[in-house]
């Protein structure tokens, strides 16, 4: 058997500590031998002193208990120390100082090889110590008073072996100061624009409030408490863990807490917090002065509050989110606003939501009085105090916020144009902030359609360029290019959301079938346009089987009217033909001389056997060369539309360039393969690149003779003039 027994010493070390339960769970030998754990005597310091001990709030106090094995141990044996802290400055009401269990360590250490103790566990200070021999072992705990008061720590040992004795040792610290003293304040100030420290220096808000905590540390003190460049709105007094009715004060002035405080604590474990506020950004001082027998103050401490500017709704911080429909998502998901800004006009259905948190500017959330929101444009909203809003109540409207969340309901009201909902809030003192606002597009029936025509000679028995999808076309070929586009819009030009019903009319079917319409899932305004269901249409028209080269017909798209029920919203016809196979191209350059770097335009011009323009798609070149290094000279992929191809841009500017040097310069090489000449036909073009610098010679020459002509008219009317 083994009898191990526990006796406690106390020390004065550092570790900063705090206060709060600590425990150890039991642990068990790994014998079924019986272990025995007794108390000796405890002594403070390790020199026969008692186990009690006074200090000062703020100094580091350590105990050093000693364990005894008398005995061998099993392998594995164990023994568990249960640190309890009791006291009267243990945990105090929520309007005085917290003593937080963080502040409290465990720092166990043995001086023989008797014990070795595991890492206290980190949030309730449990350690175990495995026994390896008979011996005699310490452990150390630490804390650091931080209030006035008595800390009483009582170190249970226990164990789950056979024949198992608990033993308990006890120690005793009365923690004191000289006069009052700054704690940290048990209360956040709310609200705030930084983090408010702890002792006499704290950062609040204009329009917040701070705390200051007092501890007064001694019995038989008057304390005068005063505060300039900000107001004391409240004051509290407490003892222990319950307030104190018997730690008086009083209105200085005899009326309000606005004129100073005078504390009179009754204990040593009193306290006081005052509450102090500030309408203006600044510097306010709260000033504690003791007062003696004789009711003369004497030297006072003082603590600071440093009071930013006031808080204020923040357009930047304030989130204001337009999504889709009726919807109660928190507005802290919605990371972006919706795409799908164009609706239909028609009544009776809640088109968006607009979600509006106000933070203010910090990013921190500002309960504000009321929030407005105003529709300019057709259009009705409802507003509410929360993030759901799903009625139709109005134009301009105001609700009363109990947080920092509000919604808007956005509705049709049967007219078509652009809205733009306002959103604003304003403070208890009437003042508004504008946060922010969002534009919706409200979309009437169909009204008027208009087309592009992008191809326009077609050949017989072939469709037309593109076969439509709701994708939009690449348009980089005649395969990726739809032969026609058409926009369907409202009566004020608006276009229409998807849906419209549209067909194609032929002028005659003998010579050009109509196709299909596809509705595009985005018009191509941009690569983000996610926009659905657009009014764009995509259109396809075909040749038909006995078309002939040169014949033509019209197309007409048209759009159904649900007012009438008749297909009479119609485009403006366009006209397509039929053409053959290439077997003439010609090529002409739009000057015969150009400046170095200047814009060339190089056309080829093909027909048919017909001489009728050739059908679109068909490449205008086999080979072409210069024999000068020539920007944008035509690629042999380049392809006719109605009848020819150009170095131009889709807005007819330029895309070849003459060389940078002057000389005779040409291109040359083989048209598009013919009937007769089947490896293509050669040909040449010729043009002059001017010297630059010769022409400004001859401009400088020119400019030198016009000097000596006025030098010499200068020189002749001077002569009769007289004058030498």
């Amino acid at each position: 058997m083994k009898t191990i027994s526990l006796k406690k010493v106390s020390a004065v070390a550092v570790a900063s500590l705090g206060f709060g339960l600590l425990s150890v769970v039991p642990a068990q030998a790994a014998s079924t031998a019986a272990t025995t754990i007794t108390a000796a005597s405890s002594t403070l310091g390790g020199s026969g002193t008692a186990a009690t001990a006074t200090g000062a709030v703020g100094t580091a106090v350590t105990f050093t208990a000693t364990s005894t094995v008398a005995a061998t141990p099993d392998v594995g044996d164990t023994v568990i120390l249960t640190p309890v802290l009791t006291g009267t400055a243990v945990v105090n009401a929520a309007s005085a100082v917290t003593v937080a269990s963080t502040k409290t360590s465990v720092t166990p250490t043995t001086t023989t090889t008797v014990m070795s103790f595991g890492t206290p566990n980190t949030s309730t200070g449990a350690v175990t110590g495995t026994i390896a021999a008979a011996g005699t072992a310490t452990v150390v705990y630490g804390f650091t008073p931080d209030v006035p008061g008595t800390y009483i720590y009582t170190i249970n040992t226990t164990g789950t072996a056979d024949n198992h004795t608990n033993a308990a040792v006890t120690f005793t610290y009365t923690a004191t100061m000289t006069g009052a003293k700054f704690l940290t304040t048990g209360n956040t100030p709310a609200p705030v624009a930084a983090s408010v420290t702890s002792g006499s220096a704290l950062v609040a808000v204009a329009g917040g409030f701070a705390k200051f905590t007092l501890a007064q540390g001694q019995t038989s003190s008057l304390y005068n408490i005063t505060a300039t460049g900000m107001s004391i709105t409240g004051a509290s007094t407490q003892l222990n863990r319950t307030v104190d009715t018997t730690q008086l004060w009083t209105p200085l002035n005899g009326l309000n807490v606005g004129g100073g405080v005078q504390w009179a604590p009754a204990s040593i474990a009193g306290y006081i917090t005052i509450t102090v506020a500030s309408t203006v950004a600044g510097t306010g001082t709260l000033t504690v002065a003791p007062v003696d027998s004789n009711g003369l103050p004497g030297t006072p401490i003082t603590g600071t509050v440093t009071w930013g500017s006031p808080l204020t709704p923040s357009a930047q911080y304030s989130l204001v989110k337009l999504l889709d429909g009726a919807v109660s998502t928190d507005v802290t998901t919605a990371t972006a606003d919706t795409t799908s800004t164009t609706v239909s006009s028609a009544a009776g259905t809640q088109r968006f939501t607009i979600q509006v948190e106000t933070n203010d500017q910090n990013g921190s959330a500002i309960t504000m009085a009321a929030l407005t929101a105003t529709i300019t444009g057709p259009g009705l909203i409802g507003v509410k105090d929360a993030r759901d809003a799903t009625t139709a109540s109005g134009r301009s409207l105001t609700i009363p916020l109990t947080g920092a969340f509000g919604s808007v309901s956005v509705w049709g009201d049967g007219s078509a144009g652009v809205s733009t909902i306002s959103i604003a809030v304003t403070n208890s003192a009437g003042v508004s902030t504008a946060l922010g606002s969002k534009t919706v597009t409200f979309v009437g029936a169909p009204a008027k359609a208009t087309v592009t025509q992008n191809l326009f000679i077609a050949k017989a028995a072939t469709t037309l360029g593109l076969t439509p999808t709701t994708t939009l076309g690449a348009a980089t070929s005649v395969a990726t290019t739809p032969a026609l586009t058409a926009v369907v819009t409202d009566a004020a030009g608006i276009k229409v959301v998807g849906g419209s019903t549209v067909k194609l009319v032929s002028s005659n079917t003998a010579v050009i079938t109509v196709g299909t319409c596809a509705e595009l899932t985005t018009d191509g305004t941009s690569t983000a346009d996610t926009t659905p269901t657009t009014g764009v249409f995509e259109c396809s028209v075909a040749g038909a089987a006995s078309a002939l080269s040169g014949q033509s017909a019209t197309v007409q798209f048209q759009v159904l009217n649900a007012a009438t029920g008749l297909y009479d919203i119609v485009a403006t016809p366009i006209t397509f033909k039929i053409g053959g196979s290439i077997a003439l191209t010609k090529i002409s350059l739009d000057k015969t001389a150009y400046a170095p770097g200047s814009g060339m335009i190089m056309t080829a011009t093909a027909t048919d056997s017909s001489g009728n323009a050739a059908f679109d798609g068909q490449t205008a070149y086999v080979s072409l060369a210069a024999n000068m290094t020539t920007t944008g000279l035509p690629a042999t992929t380049d392809y006719i539309v109605n009848g020819t191809t150009s170095t131009t841009s889709a807005t007819g500017a330029p895309t070849m360039f003459a060389p940078g040097t002057s000389g005779a310069w040409s291109v040359s090489g083989k048209t598009a393969a013919t009937t007769a000449s089947p490896a293509g036909v050669a040909f040449t073009a010729s043009a002059t690149i001017t010297d630059a610098t010769a022409g400004l010679i001859t401009q400088i020459d020119a400019l030198n003779a016009k000097i000596v002509a006025l030098n010499a008219l200068i020189a002749k009317i001077m002569k009769k003039l007289g004058v030498k």
